[in-house]
C-alpha cells in the first residue's frame, strides 16, 4: 500500500510462493494458490483503491474467490476484474454476485472458464441489473444452460445500450437457436457457434438436463 501512495500504478505479483519462518523463499505447496487469493485479498482490503484486478489462471478455487470478493467490497472503485479460468462455481459466483451491484464504476468483467454453470451465473445477472457503466461482460465456457443465457441477453435488452456479451462455449445444445434469437433481438454479442457448444446430450433429454436443475 505504500508504494501505491508513493505513485505506483501496477503491482505484479508472483503467486504460490511465500516467506518462511526463518526468512527463505518457499513453495507453498498444495492448495497454495487459494492461500495466495486469500493473501491478496487481505492486502486489498486495507488498501481501498484498487481499480482493476486481474488475477486469471491461478487455480484460485470458490474460498479464495469468496475472499477476494469480500476484498472488492472494500474497493469502490474498481473498474476491471478478471478471474478467468479459475474455479468459480456456484460458491464463488455468489460471493461476486454479493459485491458486485455495490461496485459503481465496474467497466468490465471477464469470468471465462471459471465452471459457473447455471446456478453460479443466475446471481451475477441479478447483481448486474443497474450497472450502467458496464460494458464488456466475457462468459464463454462455463457450461452455462440455455435459459441462465437468455437472461443474460435481457438483461442486456434492458440496459438499452451495446455491452460486449460473450456467452460462446457454454451448454446450449439444441436450445442453440433459442438462445441466438434472444440475443440476436437484444442486440447481444457473442453466443458462439454451433459446433463450439458444450452440449453433450441430444433433443429433449438434453434440454431437461439443463433446466429442470432445482438449483436454477
Amino acid at each position: 500500500d505504500a508504494k501505491f501512495a508513493e505513485g505506483m500504478k501496477v503491482a505484479v505479483v508472483a503467486g504460490f510462493q511465500g516467506i518462511s519462518p526463518e526468512g527463505r523463499i518457499t513453495t507453498l505447496g498444495r492448495g497454495g494458490s487459494d492461500t495466495t487469493a486469500v493473501a491478496f485479498a487481505a492486502a486489498f482490503k486495507l488498501m481501498g483503491r484498487l481499480e482493476e484486478v486481474s488475477m486469471p489462471q491461478n487455480g484460485i478455487y470458490p474460498d479464495g474467490i469468496a475472499a477476494l470478493a469480500d476484498a472488492f467490497a472494500a474497493n469502490p472503485n474498481l473498474r476491471k476484474i478478471n478471474l478467468s479460468d479459475n474455479t468459480v462455481k456456484r460458491e464463488g459466483g455468489e460471493a461476486l454476485a454479493a459485491v458486485l451491484e455495490n461496485l459503481e464504476h465496474l467497466e468490465e468483467i471477464s469470468l471465462r472458464d471459471c465452471l459457473l454453470r447455471s446456478n453460479g451465473a443466475a446471481p451475477i445477472v441479478k447483481a448486474l441489473s443497474d450497472k450502467t457503466n458496464l460494458n464488456t461482460l466475457e462468459l464463454a465456457g462455463n457450461e452455462i444452460g440455455p435459459l441462465a443465457a437468455q437472461d443474460f441477453c435481457y438483461w442486456m435488452a434492458e440496459m438499452g445500450r451495446p455491452v460486449d456479451l460473450t456467452l460462446g462455449e457454454n451448454n446450449f445444445g439444441q436450445a442453440m437457436e433459442m438462445v441466438r434469437e434472444a440475443a440476436k433481438e437484444a442486440g447481444c454479442g457473442d453466443v458462439g457457434a454451433s459446433d463450439a457448444d458444450q452440449g453433450s446430450l441430444s433433443g429433449d433429454e438434453e434440454y431437461e438436463a439443463l433446466e429442470d436443475d432445482d438449483d436454477y
